[in-house]
């Protein structure tokens, strides 16, 4: 359909401008499964995720960010998507009892690394059971990723782009009528 191609060209544009874009892949991911608009092209979600390259699991992390960021009004520069996606995972109640043990350690949530946030997720749930000294982490978290944001292979792009302009070919849309 012309929506799909339209969401699959901003995933590849997206792609394209790196990082800073990881919450435009998500809300187009959103899009095209709340709207259903692969189900004229694909059989089902698993399918559309196969063909796009990403797993049905990575979508369904990319979505949950999403409704995280907007359930809170939250603004999407406030946490990466991967961040977001981490503390979707709580409770609503969970989530407010966190926030407020973070900041009674004095600890920013919004500029931590997935990895760190991780870590104080798994040092909160454990706060109740243990009341001993926590040992820091000491290791170096540059070499983790985001568990949400797959890298990209040429591969990849040549076949998402591939599939972009047959799709943009098959319903006649022009670059121009996507801008």
């Amino acid at each position: 359909s012309k929506e799909l191609t339209v969401e699959l060209f901003n995933i590849m544009n997206a792609i394209n401008e790196g990082n800073k874009s990881a919450w435009d892949i998500a809300r187009a991911y959103k899009r095209i499964i709340d709207d259903e608009l692969f189900d004229e092209d694909f059989e089902n979600v698993q399918e559309f995720a196969l063909y796009v390259g990403v797993s049905k699991s990575t979508i369904s992390q990319y979505i949950k960010a999403v409704e995280f960021v907007d359930k809170h009004e939250f603004g999407f520069d406030m946490f990466t998507v991967g961040s977001a996606y981490l503390l979707s995972t709580l409770t609503d109640e969970e989530f407010i009892d966190f926030v407020k043990w973070a900041e009674e350690q004095e600890i920013d949530l919004t500029t931590m690394s997935v990895k760190a946030l991780r870590n104080l997720i798994k040092e909160y749930d454990s706060k109740d059971d243990v009341e001993e000294e926590v040992i820091e982490d000491s290791t170096d978290d540059s070499n983790e990723s985001d568990d949400v944001e797959e890298e990209v292979t040429v591969s990849d792009r040549d076949s998402a782009i591939a599939l972009i302009k047959s799709l943009m070919e098959e319903y006649n849309i022009t670059v121009e009528d996507i801008e």
